[in-house]
């Protein structure tokens, strides 16, 4: 650095000194406590402050606040005129005599940019120096990935805090003291600007209302057969997950109970409306899974199927839906956990079912979003059932949230099912031109299943953005 020759070390008055404008003037009480206790052994401090020829101190925070209170000689040792951005890069190497905040990280980050006058886009083995500048940010700051997140953290904390900037800063002193993670910052703050655009697009309510599709912005739960007349079939994934999942669907967080007995307490009034809009020899096929709480299986599935059977309902088949491609688990005591529960509920011995339906697939290609917009050939169904077993991929919501995005608004749903799933239920119990109801319907899969298979369908969720996004689905099939 152009102008940096070391004075001899002088003792000066400490009031004398000001502290650079990038020196982090926080003091840590632990370390301070420490650094007194040593100074008042010797009665002086033995490490000098560095300052340029102005008296503009670029490291020694501790130490100047220390020589005032105790009100004896700072040792200083000076460097010539420096720039601005010499000036803080000075504040920065100094600071890395510590393990660095991430907001230090990305300010050292940052001037480095400067000083290697690498502007967005520009491609940093083409700048002098570039390898250099590399390496250090590698070793120092972090990698691409790291920088990446934490930029889109800073650029977006105040609008994903409704323009707090108060709370902005307490979120981010949060994140340098490592009581939230990086990348667990980064996911609630894009997942709360999605929110905050989505507010401002979509209107409060969401309807679709045609001869052959009905989707309800609203509580299944005061569903009556006056709305939806009796239907042939449900299918449906009611919400649970016990905290890990937000469904964001209503003030009450359904779904999002304590425990397992509040779980099925507060699904039953669902079921309970569920059974006086189904017809006699209708099929109901509930989707649930289980999942780990304290170190423990919460029994979900069990428990709930329990109070199916209290309530009257017949459980006439249990398959497993088995993923190939289970999402991973950061446990190492256990499995990872691949399958969930369909469990079919009746209403009495006498109901609606095709034995024959694998061999009367029709050969027929229909369309659904996964990763991308595809086709799905119906015959393919007949592989992927076994006895009592269903096995698929995971779902992707890739393709519809692309298609949200462009049309300015974001898809926020993240649980749900292949096609595969309902098509099962729904060309065991049903016949073309029946209906078939969701109760819980999210992004409608389900009806997506239905309407191809020349069903008629009915979807309830009181989410409007999930609405919204089924109308994004089900679009061509709204306007036929």
């Amino acid at each position: 650095m152009e102008n940096n020759t070391l004075c001899n070390r002088q003792y000066i008055d400490a009031a004398l000194v000001k502290p650079s404008k990038f020196l982090n003037t926080e003091i840590d009480e632990e370390y301070y406590k420490i650094l007194r206790d040593n100074v008042r052994q010797h009665n002086k401090v033995l490490e000098p402050v560095y300052v340029t020829s102005g008296l503009v101190a670029v490291s020694g925070m501790h130490r100047i606040h220390l020589c005032k209170e105790l009100n004896i000689p700072l040792p200083i040792e000076t460097i010539g005129e420096v720039s601005p951005e010499q000036e803080e890069l000075l504040v920065l190497s100094h600071d890395l005599k510590r393990p660095l905040k991430h907001s230090e990280r990305f300010r050292l980050y940052e001037a480095l940019r400067k000083r290697h006058n690498i502007t967005p886009g520009k491609r940093t083995d083409l700048v002098t120096n570039g390898k250099e500048y590399k390496a250090i940010v590698d070793k120092v700051v972090g990698n691409d990935k790291y920088i990446s997140r934490y930029k889109f953290i800073k650029e977006n904390v105040v609008a994903a805090f409704y323009n707090d900037e108060a709370k902005a800063a307490k979120y981010l002193k949060d994140i340098d003291a490592d009581t939230v993670s990086v990348s667990g910052a980064e996911k609630f703050i894009r997942e709360r600007v999605k929110k905050i655009v989505n507010k401002k697009v979509i209107p409060e309510k969401v309807e679709v209302i045609t001869d052959w599709m009905k989707l309800f912005n609203k509580d299944s739960r005061h569903m009556t057969v006056d709305e939806t007349g009796l239907v042939d079939a449900i299918v449906t994934s009611p919400h649970y997950g016990f905290g890990r999942i937000n469904y964001d669907n209503d003030k009450e967080k359904v779904g999002q109970e304590n425990d397992v007995n509040s779980y099925t307490d507060a699904m039953k009034p669902f079921f309970e409306a569920s059974w006086n809009v189904l017809k006699p020899d209708g099929s109901l096929w509930v989707v649930i899974g289980d999942c780990v709480r304290d170190g423990q299986y919460q029994n979900a599935p069990e428990n709930f199927l329990l109070m199916m059977l209290a309530m009257g309902w017949l459980i006439n088949d249990k398959i497993i839906w088995q993923k190939i491609d289970p999402n991973p688990t950061t446990a190492f005591d256990r499995t990872i956990c691949s399958y969930e529960y369909i469990y079919h509920f009746t209403k009495s011995k006498d109901f609606v079912y095709n034995r024959n339906w694998l061999n009367e697939i029709p050969n027929e290609t229909i369309t659904t979003f996964n990763h991308t917009e595809s086709q799905y050939p119906l015959r393919s169904l007949a592989d992927k059932v076994k006895n009592s077993i269903i096995t698929t991929h995971k779902s992707s919501t890739a393709g519809i949230r692309k298609k949200c995005e462009e049309l300015g608004f974001f898809c926020t749903h993240n649980a749900t099912f292949p096609i595969d799933i309902p098509l099962y239920c729904i060309l065991a119990s049903t016949r073309p031109g029946d209906t078939v109801l969701d109760i819980c319907t999210g992004t409608s899969v389900t009806g997506e299943a239905a309407v191809q298979t020349k069903r008629k369908f009915i979807g309830y969720d009181t989410n409007n953005v999930y609405i919204n996004v089924s109308k994004v689905r089900l679009e061509k099939y709204i306007t036929e």
